[in-house]
């Protein structure tokens, strides 16, 4: 499977389009929109293995040592993150709508500290906003790296194959097992910041593939056509039992038939892409915690999606200008 930067970005925008569903329709009474808005939570697994793909691609690119190539990651996804979170405090206490007193409860200071690192859902399972657990979930992601990497580069695509299904179980079965015999709070935490090392296992995919990337674009090639029907049989399943953990499937198929095949809306979806981490960190501010009242502003939810959705993507875009300007 091989993603050219084109390509990600356009990835990027479609999980953002499946986030901004999600978080508009999660708490409707609508059965239909409640399952499909909970499907649109396979915009983690898509952000996580274009992740895990994309930072193997600069691994091998750059060659550089472990310290140096794990802090470069990290101050990117910092460079964004901190005026944003900076900026929302700021609002959030001069406005008293989102306060830390608010967003934390207790524990304020140990908490705020652990947030500013974007860590302090891995240790107090709260963030200052609340979609801001994919912070910790990146980082430990990216923490876990290069000992993946090292596991999955040597051997054939055979080998390769095994030790990845492998250790897929082995994230699966063994920390419920730890949990149940030594309950331990930090343990409990990364738990829940993986969900149960669900999204590493996709993270992992997202390495193993550009590490076969030319085995596996010639297996999408060959069949395309028993992907897509996978693809539909099992994002029906997703749907309508929403709980049924199939995310790691749904994604690697839904990136392997986009990328072998040539859709509409490919530069708009480009755009998204490219401002999807400001979009990702602003939105929920808009639609929960300021302005709820703005967006849903007719009695057509539909067209309050769309107008939330242009405004999340104005904010977004506006938030990246204004910080690549100052920076």
């Amino acid at each position: 499977m091989k993603i050219d930067k084109e390509q990600t970005l356009q990835l990027k925008g479609i999980a953002i389009l499946l986030l901004l569903y999600h978080h508009f329709y999660f708490e409707t009474t609508n059965i239909i929109l409640l399952n499909t808005s909970r499907y649109g939570k396979i915009t983690v697994g898509i952000f996580t293995f274009l992740s895990g793909y994309g930072i193997t691609a600069s691994y091998l690119k750059n060659k550089k040592n472990n310290c140096s190539f794990l802090l470069k990651n990290i101050k990117k996804l910092y460079k964004t993150y901190w005026p944003i979170f900076i900026i929302t405090i700021f609002i959030g206490t001069i406005t008293n709508i989102r306060t830390l007193k608010i967003a934390y409860k207790s524990n304020v200071m140990s908490i705020f500290i652990w947030d500013i690192f974007g860590l302090s859902y891995l240790f107090y399972n709260k963030t200052f906003n609340t979609t801001w657990w994919y912070m910790s979930l990146i980082i430990v992601l990216y923490i876990c790296y290069k000992p993946i990497y090292i596991y999955l580069n040597k051997g054939s695509f055979r080998n390769k194959t095994i030790k990845l299904i492998l250790m897929m179980a082995c994230l699966k079965i063994f920390p419920r097992i730890l949990l149940k015999i030594y309950y331990n709070s930090y343990l409990l935490a990364l738990s829940k910041v993986t969900y149960n090392f669900d999204y590493m296992s996709i993270f992992m995919i997202g390495c193993y593939t550009f590490l076969e990337r030319d085995k596996i674009q010639e297996i999408i090639e060959k069949y395309n056509i028993v992907m897509i029907l996978l693809l539909i049989v099992f994002s029906s399943i997703r749907i309508y039992k929403p709980n049924t953990k199939l995310d790691f499937i749904i994604v690697f198929l839904l990136c392997g038939i986009y990328i072998n095949g040539n859709f509409y809306f490919q530069n708009f979806l480009e755009f998204l892409g490219k401002y999807s981490f400001e979009i990702f960190l602003t939105h929920t501010f808009l639609y929960y915690y300021y302005i709820p009242g703005v967006i849903n502003i007719t009695k057509y939810n539909g067209l309050n999606f769309i107008w939330f959705t242009l405004l999340s993507v104005a904010v977004g875009v506006i938030t990246n200008k204004s910080l690549n300007k100052r920076l």
